[in-house]
């Protein structure tokens, strides 16, 4: 008798870790849709050639990119998007800017639109967020004669 109760509390114990590692691995992982909007924006009066932006050309007004992959359910502002500016400026040692086709000004690692810390960063809604960068005055004063 006591054999047969020895087995059976074996068979419930295997019974019940089988049911919790059936509900374990059979919980699914959601991807949730990702958008960020990168708005480039000239305050100067000249023409601007910023090469991170590979598929456009000069621009004298705002620049809106949308872009948009699978994220978490709740992305932070802070992390979420680097990646996607990552991807559409390309390689860090060849970015600059280039006012009215003469003056350029070359960007280092986390410098300038290189970096989201460079950016001014709103949520619109969840996971959906807008990044601008402004091309100042300032930047057009400290570019130098392109070679």
């Amino acid at each position: 008798m006591q054999q047969k109760t020895n087995w059976m509390r074996y068979l419930i114990i295997g019974i019940s870790t089988l049911l919790f590692s059936w509900q374990l691995g059979c919980r699914k992982r959601v991807e949730y849709f990702l958008q960020a909007d990168f708005i480039f924006i000239n305050e100067t009066e000249h023409a601007v050639n910023y090469s991170g932006l590979l598929q456009l050309e000069q621009f004298t007004s705002d620049t809106v990119i949308r872009v948009g992959t699978g994220g978490d359910k709740n992305e932070k502002i802070e992390s979420c998007c680097q990646g996607f500016l990552e991807d559409f400026q390309g390689d860090y040692t060849q970015v600059y800017t280039v006012f009215n086709d003469s003056l350029c000004l070359f960007y280092n690692e986390n410098e300038g639109p290189t970096n989201l810390v460079n950016y001014e960063k709103r949520r619109i809604k969840n996971n959906h967020f807008e990044f601008t960068y402004r091309f100042t005055e300032e930047q057009y004063n400290e570019a130098a004669p392109c070679n």
